[in-house]
């Protein structure tokens, strides 16, 4: 998370040319502000969710293509979530042709 909150502002102004763009230090303190808000409250719910998924990339007992595997599993059961448990959400997914990436929400 620190390497997002540091990458996307910092090419965002490498790319600007200038440190001097009001509306970009906007988007800067809306994206920390959120993303600090959107951890406190995953820290206040599942306060050990969070800790198992932060010592993932650390574990020292994981093989490299483990490590691969469990991203791949996360995702495809992230994906699957809200099929099986939103109401309509179902019939939006299969009205909405357009991905990001095929496969992808």
């Amino acid at each position: 998370m620190l390497a997002y909150l540091v990458l996307a502002p910092g090419l965002l102004f490498l790319f600007a040319g200038t440190l001097r763009w009001t509306t970009a230090w906007v988007y800067v303190l809306v994206l920390v502000a959120v993303a600090l808000r959107s951890r406190l409250a995953a820290w206040r719910r599942f306060p050990d969710l969070l800790g198992e998924r932060g010592r993932l990339g650390h574990a020292r007992d994981v093989e490299p293509r483990d490590r691969g595997l469990v991203l791949v599993a996360r995702t495809s059961l992230e994906d699957r979530a809200p099929i099986e448990e939103l109401p309509g959400y179902r019939q939006y997914a299969a009205a909405t042709k357009h991905r990001l990436v095929h496969g992808v929400w």
